[in-house]
């Protein structure tokens, strides 16, 4: 189910490549989004579930190039949703999926929120989920709203710009200004100032300058840049400033928090050139 402007552009739902070209440019959501389901949605592909987003719900890219480009959300986007899909929720995108994609000098400025239920919540400020099919370029995008996540089962993962960030991508000269937070009862919770969790990325020249926090009792990896790292990425001229506390309330768990990076899992990753400037 998708949420926003442009779903389903391309016509195809079967992971097949378009050749269209789309620009989405100078779009503005102004109008809180609320949803709210008693039980998950059956469909034929589970992925597709609770995809909401202030600009577009699944964005598919395409060969010759999709952009989306001085947009910005401005009003809450709220979801309430039930069930055992994943809840994907950011201020501008849901989800990416397939082909080039460019995501440019978008902000929001709104809440996002994933409460009640809901399992494996990837609230966001630009992109909620990204998809290993895409070639996906985030430049210049900011995120200055209150990211946060109280929902009670299932694993976690929350980002000032994005949750789950699955290359091949890179993300330029983008800050969080946004206090990011989880306070769950569930399982793993991944959680960042600039993504909850990375894989196959550059991040460069990128910032946050707000506080990465947790409270519950489950496996937190929280840092002010990424909260945590599988593989093959490239932390580059980053910086967590000295709003941007990374605070953990956690009980009986293993606990991961760093003020760059939680935690560390993976082989060939880079961090150069960054710092942290604040409590841990």
């Amino acid at each position: 189910m998708s949420f926003g402007i442009g779903k389903d552009f391309t016509s195809s739902r079967d992971g097949k490549k378009s050749s269209v070209e789309l620009l989405i440019d100078d779009c503005h959501n102004h109008g809180a989004i609320t949803v709210t389901s008693a039980t998950s949605y059956t469909t034929e592909d589970a992925a597709w579930q609770k995809h909401i987003g202030g600009v577009v719900g699944i964005l598919y890219g395409s060969d010759k190039g999709v952009t989306v480009s001085n947009s910005s959300n401005e009003a809450t986007i709220h979801s309430t949703a039930k069930g055992t899909g994943e809840t994907r929720i950011a201020g501008i995108v849901a989800h990416t999926r397939y082909g080039n994609i460019e995501v440019s000098s978008c902000t929001n400025n709104g809440e996002v929120k994933s409460t009640g239920e809901a399992t494996n919540a990837r609230p966001a400020g630009i992109i909620s989920v990204t998809n290993a099919a895409t070639k996906l370029d985030i430049k210049q995008c900011y995120n200055k709203g209150l990211i946060s996540s109280s929902a009670t089962v299932g694993t976690f993962f929350s980002g000032g710009i994005v949750a789950y960030l699955l290359g091949p991508a890179t993300v330029s000269e983008c800050y969080n200004q946004g206090e990011v937070k989880v306070t769950a009862a569930g399982g793993e919770t991944k959680i960042g100032g600039i993504a909850g969790q990375a894989e196959k990325v550059t991040i460069e020249k990128s910032y946050n300058q707000n506080k990465v926090s947790f409270s519950a009792s489950k496996q937190p990896r929280m840092g002010g840049i990424v909260g945590n790292i599988v593989q093959n990425v490239t932390i580059d001229n980053c910086h967590n400033d000295t709003n941007g506390v990374v605070e953990c309330t956690v009980a009986g768990a293993t606990t991961c928090v760093g003020g760059l990076v939680g935690r560390l899992a993976g082989q060939s990753t880079v961090i150069r050139n960054s710092s942290n400037s604040c409590a841990v």
